[in-house]
């Protein structure tokens, strides 16, 4: 199937002269031949999005161009010339669109053409273009995130609160201040902004709770690793995990009575040595309250039924242990050839404990 498009109305009703901040360099309008046999490559590597693209959002734009065509006041495509080929080009955005494009059978795109004073300004371009564009789909908090992690990653900005969240109010400036501040939020589980100290995320991959415990061999996600580590467990940062504890009194019962391991971390702004032992203290002080409190509820129903059990009874044999901290602090440790001062699970002064 040939689908035509106007360049000329195209350029009239979506100038652009207009669309592109400093540091993006509008160079032509064009039509080019796309799909697996046409010059334009989307790299599934170089996509802003966490996920990809996403399947379900596609049968909307796929229904809007079978209906209404190519609609000229949205903004095209963008795409750079390939670095390695100057007869392709490589996507910038539209990836959703192109996939749409595939599925109502198109085999060529209209696309701006563009150049970048900085590999920065590539970056802002490729996650601005999710902004408020019908029909598209915007940025989600994690696609930010993400953008933020290789920025720095890549070197663009340097790892401060005032870099991170400058660049934040520029990829997210078509979000609330609040939601600004929980994508910042939720950077910072990601990323430390020390360089000594490592947090943690519970989403999978790299700096995890699963890649920890799957390195460990400890118990994650309730029974999740229960093959191989033969225990059960959870890793939360947060202090007083009701949740976890509602699943991991289940879980125990299902498991005949069996434990149920609580690992942590310092998850709010967790400081540097030796600051982070008081944060783990008080830590460990809340979990215990927690416990503590459940117990005495227990104890409160089981009077009711008759029986006087001791508090430090009910205490002793509640199924949900602690068994102590992950490694936070990877300031290099002149007596172990450099190597992180802490490492597997720690008591809150950071020794090792036995696995």
């Amino acid at each position: 199937m040939k689908q035509l498009f106007d360049v000329e109305d195209s350029k009239s009703k979506c100038p652009p002269e207009k669309l592109y901040k400093k540091g993006v360099n509008f160079k032509k309008r064009v039509v080019l031949k796309r799909g697996k046999n046409g010059v334009v490559t989307y790299p599934e590597q170089l996509n802003p999005r966490v996920l990809h693209v996403m399947t379900d959002k596609i049968p909307e734009l796929r229904d809007s161009f079978s209906v209404n065509g190519f609609d000229n006041i949205n903004p095209p495509p963008t795409i750079k010339v390939d670095p390695n080929n100057p007869n392709r080009f490589i996507g910038l955005s539209g990836y959703h669109r192109d996939a749409a494009a595939e599925q109502v059978g198109w085999d060529t795109m209209i696309y701006d053409i563009v150049e970048f004073d900085s590999p920065l300004d590539e970056r802002k371009h490729r996650s601005g273009t999710n902004k408020h564009r019908f029909p598209s789909i915007p940025n989600t908090q994690d696609d930010i995130v993400k953008q933020v992690k290789e920025a720095i990653t890549c070197k663009e900005i340097e790892n401060t609160d005032i870099e991170v969240k400058k660049l934040i109010s520029e990829l997210a400036d078509d979000k609330t201040a609040a939601v600004q501040k929980n994508i910042f939020k939720k950077f910072r589980e990601h990323v430390s902004s020390s360089s000594t100290i490592r947090t943690y995320h519970t989403q999978g991959g790299s700096n995890s709770t699963e890649e920890f415990a799957l390195k460990h061999n400890l118990p994650y996600g309730g029974d999740k690793n229960y093959a191989s580590s033969g225990k059960l467990g959870y890793l939360t940062g947060i202090k007083t995990p009701k949740t976890s504890l509602f699943d991991a009194k289940n879980l125990s019962m299902e498991y005949n009575g069996a434990d149920v391991e609580i690992c942590s971390w310092i998850k709010d702004n967790p400081k540097e040595a030796p600051a982070i032992y008081k944060q783990r203290e008080e830590w460990k002080n809340k979990f215990d309250e927690f416990i503590k409190e459940d117990c005495e509820f227990i104890k409160y129903i089981a009077k009711k039924c008759g029986y006087d059990i001791p508090l430090n009874k009910l205490v002793e044999n509640h199924p949900v242990k602690f068994k102590g901290f992950m490694a936070q602090d990877i300031s290099p440790n002149p007596t172990d050839n450099g190597n992180p001062k802490e490492q597997g699970l720690v008591d809150m002064f950071g020794n090792k404990l036995a696995i």
